[in-house]
């Protein structure tokens, strides 16, 4: 269902690039359901479980790999 809701938005432009955060395992999965024109859009990773995690953790793993 994530997979087909990104692939949606993305065929809307509603995005145009990609940053997934997961727990490695579901990163996977996730990463093999999505087609190639949504993976193409990708321009990071954060394969850990940030569930819980506080807002410094999360502001952390996600700025390595966003440019905000």
């Amino acid at each position: 269902l994530l997979a087909e809701r990104l692939r949606t938005a993305r065929a809307g432009d509603r995005f145009d690039r990609l940053v997934l955060a997961a727990e490695p395992a579901f990163l996977g999965r996730l990463r093999a359901a999505l087609d190639e024109p949504t993976r193409k859009r990708i321009t990071g990773e954060v394969p850990k479980h940030l569930l819980g995690a506080g807002d410094r953790d999360i502001e952390e793993h996600l700025g390595k790999v966003m440019n905000v």
